[in-house]
């Protein structure tokens, strides 16, 4: 097979623009960069519609049975395809997955809201934090980025494919805390209770906003917990995802300590 050596090809084209969250809205298609984020992907039933090889590596033998159309690309256009991990070689192409709010089947556990949160980097950690304590589920809540962005799926290794989620309006979520009997926090440090006084052994959700406004009115006007972290220096907050990651670590404490 000859390798392609042109960024001006019409699959390249294509392809890099799922580099854009318009050119992944225009072809229903997602990039994955990486054998590992690959790999989950797959794991977690996604079918791949193309794989993209750098001429000077080999098909990694983990995807070598896969049935998808394999391109061969040079160096330089592998390097324009590729952003992140080029170290692996390859980088797939995927149909968009659907994840409608009607779908969403969460596992026994918390629930965690991220509302309109911005950066995909921070979306993506929460999701890797999710997965590593056992969270029930992620509801992405009116969106500020999203939930397939490249970064976000690097920055979680890949759990954004694995870890249940669904994305919807904040009105929508509400709906379906409210009918699915969750008893709800939002974390804010506004006349809010010590997260360390806060029960999670139960069924409940945790609402977190955005990394420049927080959680919006349409949480904090309705009739959920309030909850915060402790901050002891000069600080007032903390990043999003290790504000997220303190309570999801809190939950798996405290689901898991001896009775």
């Amino acid at each position: 097979m000859v390798p392609i050596s042109s960024v001006h090809n019409k699959k390249v084209r294509d392809a890099i623009r799922l580099h854009t969250s318009r050119g992944r809205k225009q072809q229903n298609r997602i990039i994955i960069f990486g054998i590992r984020e690959i790999l989950r992907a797959v794991e977690a039933g996604l079918k791949l519609v193309s794989l993209f090889v750098n001429s000077e590596k080999s098909l990694p033998k983990a995807l070598s049975g896969i049935d998808t159309e394999i391109t061969i690309v040079t160096e330089n256009v592998f390097q324009k395809l590729a952003y992140g991990n080029r170290a692996d070689g390859i980088v797939a192409i995927a149909a968009r997955p659907e994840k409608p709010l009607d779908q969403f089947q969460a596992s026994q556990g918390l629930v965690v809201v991220i509302e309109s949160i911005e950066k995909p980097g921070n979306l993506g950690a929460i999701f890797r934090t999710a997965d590593a304590t056992g969270v029930g589920g992620i509801i992405v809540s009116d969106p500020g980025c999203d939930l397939f962005n490249p970064n976000a799926i690097r920055n979680s290794t890949g759990t954004v494919f694995s870890v249940p989620s669904a994305v919807a309006s904040n009105e929508e979520t509400i709906s379906w805390l409210n009918q699915n009997d969750y008893r709800t926090m939002v974390a804010t440090p506004d006349e809010a209770d010590d997260l360390f006084h806060a029960t999670f052994c139960d069924r409940c959700a945790v609402v977190l906003g955005s990394e420049a406004h927080g959680v919006s009115n349409t949480w904090m006007q309705g009739s959920f917990s309030r909850i915060r972290l402790p901050m002891n220096g000069v600080a007032d907050s903390l990043n999003v995802s290790v504000t997220a990651a303190v309570i999801m670590y809190e939950a798996l404490r405290q689901r898991t300590k001896p009775s």
